[in-house]
């Protein structure tokens, strides 16, 4: 989403879960930006070099990284 006129994006609440730990909760403007602040929050062993993802009819994302197996549900919670 690209800001016009000096608006800024609108940020959303999300919710990402990976595996059995606790979500973490970020503010992105799409799932995609909140998985990457999630992945950050995480710390260093969680990257993705290659991901498939799958969207819900709920809007809820499960992205799959490919190289790892690990598994990440990002779901909007605002």
């Amino acid at each position: 989403m690209v800001a016009t006129h000096g608006t800024p994006p609108v940020r959303h609440d999300f919710e990402v879960h990976c595996g059995g730990s606790s979500p973490v909760l970020v503010r992105g403007v799409n799932w995609v930006h909140a998985l990457g602040a999630a992945l950050s929050a995480l710390g260093p062993g969680h990257t993705i070099g290659r991901m498939a993802a799958e969207t819900l009819p709920n809007g809820t994302v499960i992205a799959n990284d490919l190289d790892a197996g690990a598994r990440y549900v990002v779901r909007q919670t605002a």
